[in-house]
């Protein structure tokens, strides 16, 4: 039994594009290439280029991670080069889906986020950090958003609760009540794919289109036996007299007013991980140095 075969058959009923567009996917060695090979082979308005197609577990290309620094970068000069509408990264094991748009830019996950929600039924659910960021932005009612802790079971949870049609994480995982509420990477390009071809701005336009914000992550390594208690008084210690709000809804969420900062432990591995956002750089880059010093003084 072709089982690629039957996941593409399925994801092909999703189609609904309308007008040509030329794609560049970055399969990372996983299995996921294969199956867009057959969902878009005899589809007409879609022109697809394949990187990295072939599965191998050694993740030659540039390892299965695209959140990594410069894995997009391939991907990045193929959009350019080829003059293509966009492109796609999809990690090895195919549940998260990092965009570049036709200038050769990474879009960050609320750029995907926004677009997509513009044509599905609310509510919707989103992590922490894209909480923030469409807080600030203010290009979506809050009344249709629901906040999850950061986690596919997290995310799973509140979303089958409140009925939700569609969740997104600043991480690039996105789900959806068609795919029986998991995350797809496949299916996240084709609600891009239809939603982009619906309207007349290229999807570097519609990046632009939004108010500019800056979002960015770093990952501090530390000692598995590292108690969050110690961690917890030392930021609250140093950022409560800056900050105007102090939330606790996942890790740490300090609120500065035209900046924000999330600390929290990683799910899944001995890191604290920081993500900040402003609408500048510098401040972004001040957050971030400022946790690895705090963070430094607990290691």
């Amino acid at each position: 039994m072709n089982y690629f075969k039957i996941y593409a058959d399925f994801l092909k009923k999703f189609l609904q594009v309308k007008r040509p567009l030329f794609v560049v996917l970055d399969a990372f060695n996983g299995a996921s290439g294969i199956v867009a090979t057959e969902i878009f082979s005899d589809y007409p308005l879609i022109q697809l280029i394949c990187l990295n197609n072939l599965p191998d577990g050694d993740f030659p290309a540039h390892g299965p991670n695209p959140l990594l620094a410069g894995a997009l970068k391939e991907l990045c000069q193929k959009v350019v080069k080829q003059k293509a509408d966009l492109g796609i990264a999809l990690d090895a094991d195919g549940d998260r889906a990092l965009f570049v748009d036709n200038l050769g830019r990474s879009v960050p996950a609320y750029v995907i986020a926004c677009l997509i929600f513009q044509n599905r039924r609310p509510p919707f659910v989103v992590d922490e950090p894209l909480f923030k960021i469409l807080q600030q932005l203010k290009v979506i009612d809050l009344k249709n958003i629901i906040l999850s802790r950061v986690g596919y079971a997290f995310i799973r949870a509140v979303m089958r609760q409140s009925n939700s049609s569609s969740t997104a994480e600043y991480s690039g995982h996105y789900c959806f009540e068609e795919t029986f509420q998991a995350d797809s990477a496949l299916f996240t390009l084709i609600q891009v794919l239809n939603n982009l071809s619906a309207q007349k701005q290229t999807l570097a336009e519609f990046y632009d289109s939004l108010p500019p914000f800056t979002v960015d992550m770093e990952n501090f390594k530390f000692k598995e036996e590292t108690d969050w208690l110690a961690i917890r008084k030392k930021f609250v210690g140093y950022f409560s007299g800056k900050a105007k709000e102090i939330a606790e809804r996942d890790g740490l969420t300090f609120d500065f007013g035209e900046s924000w900062l999330n600390v929290r432990l990683s799910n899944n591995e001995p890191l604290l991980r920081f993500t900040a956002g402003a609408k500048t750089p510098n401040i972004v880059a001040r957050l971030l140095k400022e946790c690895g010093q705090i963070a430094l003084q607990i290691r």
